[in-house]
């Protein structure tokens, strides 16, 4: 959009020496902005796109080819009536690729984008057309393959974001990776599409894709070019929240440039470069919460996944006390926007004897600091059910066998994650287990819960376990156990629930835009106590199980769907929340009825993990 290059007139565009710098003679004389340029493979002649309406004088309708020695412009016929802002040639030279906010070319209906012969600008058929009239094609890159990588943007609803691939002979689709977030450049490199855009909110419907995250983008990923699933490469940059503007590649490194600030925390404003072989350290596991409260002669230790920002595959290793042999090893594959909850029980302890446990991440050549547990006292008596459960590392554990009058529920996870007790609880009351543990009887009513002290980002992988009592002569349903936006009252936001319909059915549902629900085929209002687990992952989908059998799943489908949950911050909450809107909504969205041992997890438990806990009571 400049008029004059070192103080020589230049409208919009020119042409230096690549060795000196030095301004050339070149000069097509544009009367407006010259968003997008391109060469044909002869280097005989430039192609401009962009908003101008002339060049050299003669009428272009944001499109000319214009001879790369003179700037004089060809007799090449190609117009668009909105924006031009991307133009690529297909290698073999067959087609000169256009892209932008245009809704006509060559005076035909074609949206975004579209195909022109090289010699007579003439339009060429095309079969994929999914930019709507809002949205506009801000890059497009080709490779050998037969393969067209298109970024677009748009703004409001029903835009098109993202990237596309087709084949750019025909136009024909090969894959589309319907993510949020307006892709500004795109560079093929060691086998992969670099995005340069702020990728959020795939809605697990591109494989390995991130999640709605309220203000997480993701500036610059990678995807495969064959079928568009998202690569490990999560680089943080801060800055304008659009992303980088435009990349490049001399074949073995990357080059960003944009309007960040930031590249990891270091200071880096608008360029940086990615060379070949840079490692990006993994970050330092949190500390590992352990408990020897119910296993006798054991330790039971669980961590969670760290962040490395460009290695999705890290090798975890355990330590006790200052031993340099890890007692436990495990690799688990991990994206910055989910984090696997790993359990161990280290059953090599002595009762009575005292221990602290060092985890650390490696991903097979820089390893992490080491997180460092509290010390723990190793218990010598065991209760089984409770063992059971934090075997397998919960968040929180609230055993609600706290002595009545109390307004603080007890975490026997031991991290700590306490819960507040409302007045329409009761305490003391007989509990579902053999060991005499106590429960808590809820009152049905808005101050008939349990709910946790602190707020949670965002769960997605994650399980579910209560126990529950309720009479067949108070036919109303009710919330057991859900997650909401608000720690009391009633929730914006609430999904990740476990709740009775009138019926006496339960029915585990999330939000994904949707309400993602399965139910169970039997009621459970019948005085007695049950067991329900209710598990959810991006891979395997949702599942519900009754006393320790499965009674409902349903599988991640062809979109992605059921294996996300919507994103938000919210409360763990027992006995209460909203249910409006989903399917068959109690009369009351309260429970009336017990409750006893609820566990909250960070991972999505087996069905042999079920029948273990199960079997324990």
């Amino acid at each position: 959009t400049f008029s004059h290059v070192n103080g020589v007139y230049r409208s919009d565009a020119a042409a230096f020496n690549t060795s000196t710098g030095a301004l050339t003679a070149w000069n097509p004389g544009a009367t407006g902005p010259v968003q997008a340029l391109a060469v044909s493979a002869d280097n005989s002649t430039v192609y401009m796109g962009g908003s101008f309406a002339k060049v050299k004088g003669n009428a272009h309708s944001r499109l000319a080819a214009v001879n790369a020695t003179t700037g004089v412009d060809l007799p090449w016929a190609a117009t668009a009536d909105g924006t031009v802002f991307a133009i690529a040639l297909s290698p073999d030279g067959s087609r000169v690729i256009v892209g932008g906010q245009f809704v006509h070319l060559d005076g035909v209906a074609q949206h975004g984008i579209g195909a022109v012969d090289p010699i007579t600008g003439l339009m060429e058929p095309w079969a994929y057309d999914p930019v709507p009239p809002t949205s506009a094609v801000k890059t497009i890159i080709t490779d050998g393959s037969g393969h067209a990588f298109i970024g677009a943007e748009g703004t409001g609803g029903g835009v098109l974001d993202g990237t596309f691939a087709v084949n750019y002979l025909d136009g024909s689709k090969f894959w589309f990776d319907n993510c949020l977030g307006a892709t500004q450049a795109l560079v093929l490199l060691n086998g992969w599409l670099y995005d340069g855009s702020h990728m959020h909110d795939c809605q697990g419907q591109v494989p390995g894709g991130p999640p709605q995250q309220p203000n997480t983008w993701w500036h610059i990923t990678v995807e495969s070019p064959v079928d568009g699933h998202v690569g490990h490469f999560f680089p943080y940059t801060s800055g304008n929240p659009l992303g980088p503007k435009t990349m490049t590649t001399d074949g073995t490194q990357l080059f960003v440039g944009g309007d960040f600030l930031n590249v990891h925390h270091v200071a880096q404003q608008g360029l940086t470069r990615f060379a070949p072989g840079a490692d990006s350290q993994p970050a330092k596991p949190a500390a590992p919460i352990v408990s020897s409260n119910y296993c006798a002669n054991a330790v039971t230790v669980s961590f969670t996944s760290t962040t490395d920002f460009d290695d999705g595959l890290l090798t975890y290793n355990l330590f006790r006390d200052s031993s340099l042999t890890p007692i436990y090893t495990t690799t688990l594959e991990t994206d910055p926007w989910q984090h696997p909850v790993v359990a161990f029980t280290d059953t090599g302890v002595l009762p009575g004897s005292t221990h602290t446990y060092k985890v650390n991440a490696s991903d097979g050549t820089l390893t992490s600091a080491k997180g460092v547990s509290a010390p723990v006292t190793v218990s010598t008596t065991q209760d089984a059910y409770p063992c059971a459960v934090v075997s397998d590392g919960p968040q929180l554990y609230w055993r609600l066998d706290d002595a009545p009058g109390s307004t603080t529920a007890a975490d026997a996870s031991g991290a700590g994650h306490t819960g507040n007790i409302r007045s329409g609880v009761t305490l003391g009351q007989s509990g579902a287990l053999s060991d005499g543990d106590l429960a808590a009887r809820l009152s049905g009513t808005s101050t008939g819960l349990v709910t946790s002290s602190t707020s949670y980002a965002n769960p997605q992988t994650f399980s579910i376990e209560a126990w529950f009592k309720t009479s067949s002569g108070y036919n109303r349903g009710g919330k057991i156990v859900g997650f909401g936006s608000s720690q009391t009252g009633t929730s914006g936001s609430y999904d990740r629930h476990i709740y009775m319909t009138n019926s006496g059915s339960l029915i585990f549902g999330v939000y994904e835009n949707f309400t993602a629900t399965i139910q169970s085929p039997s009621s459970y209002n019948d005085g007695n106590w049950h067991q329900v687990v209710a598990t959810i992952d991006p891979v395997n989908g949702m599942a519900m199980y009754v006393d320790g059998n499965l009674v409902a799943s349903h599988a991640v489908d062809g979109s992605g769907n059921y294996g996300w949950a919507q994103a938000y911050t919210g409360y763990w909450r027992v006995g209460t929340d909203n249910l409006s809107g989903w399917p068959s909504q109690p009369t009351n969205s309260s429970f009336s009825g017990s409750v006893d041992d609820v566990a909250i997890y960070g991972s999505a438990l087996s069905a042999g993990q079920v029948a273990t806990h199960y079997a324990a009571r």
